[in-house]
């Protein structure tokens, strides 16, 4: 959040190099931060921001996706506060406008939502169709955080339904998408300690090498 704000304090700075969608993006960081800190008045506050800002996208694509889910998300904050009436209405036109732009990665996100949206209301039956829903897609997709999200909420789901063979079967899921991220994050942190140690060499390289040419010339 902390680097986000600054980045967006500079903004202005840059009028004939700034990309406008960079804003956009930088405002959902700081708005799902600010969700995930279960802080959903400052979420809503950058959330509205994203559907003023989009407004004046050139691509009425662009527009809708992220109209769409600048509502998704302050549905959830709503969700996250027990206003199932003020939260029903953005989520679903979330889920609409994903499936209409094909976005699936918010296709799913959203049908994980709504899964949510129902589980807190006690709807157990919706909820596992919306995450079974998200499930499939999010496999088909290989989009793993969703992946985890939707065992999460069925496993915990059938838990309550005391369908424990079910319950078993979607935790061990879970744990095992869990593994794998967990694993691709270790490759991704030794892609970047590899990637430094070649930067160290090169520049020992280059530093061996100058030292080389200014002896010659001595």
């Amino acid at each position: 959040i902390a680097y986000g704000k600054e980045g967006l304090k500079t903004w202005n700075l840059d009028s004939v190099h700034r990309d406008p969608r960079v804003y956009i993006f930088q405002l959902d960081l700081i708005g799902a931060s600010y969700r995930n800190l279960n802080k959903p008045d400052s979420a809503r506050w950058f959330y509205n921001h994203i559907i003023t800002s989009v407004s004046n996208d050139t691509d009425p694509w662009f527009t809708k996706l992220w109209t769409g889910i600048a509502k998704g998300n302050i549905g959830r904050t709503y969700t996250s506060e027990g206003n199932f009436e003020a939260a029903a209405p953005l989520l679903n036109t979330y889920l609409q406008v994903s499936r209409e732009c094909g976005d699936w990665l918010n296709i799913a996100i959203a049908q994980n939502a709504l899964s949510t949206f129902y589980y807190k209301q006690k709807k157990y039956n919706i909820a596992a169709s919306f995450a079974a829903e998200a499930l499939a897609v999010a496999k088909e997709h290989a989009l793993n955080a969703e992946l985890i999200s939707s065992t999460a909420l069925l496993a915990n789901i059938y838990r309550i339904q005391r369908n424990i063979d079910s319950a078993f079967y979607y935790y061990e899921l879970e744990n095992q998408y869990k593994q794998q991220e967990n694993e691709e994050l270790k490759k991704n942190e030794l892609s970047v300690v590899n990637a430094q140690i070649a930067f160290d060499n090169l520049q020992h390289s280059l530093i061996l090498a100058q030292a080389s040419v200014n002896r010659e010339k001595s």
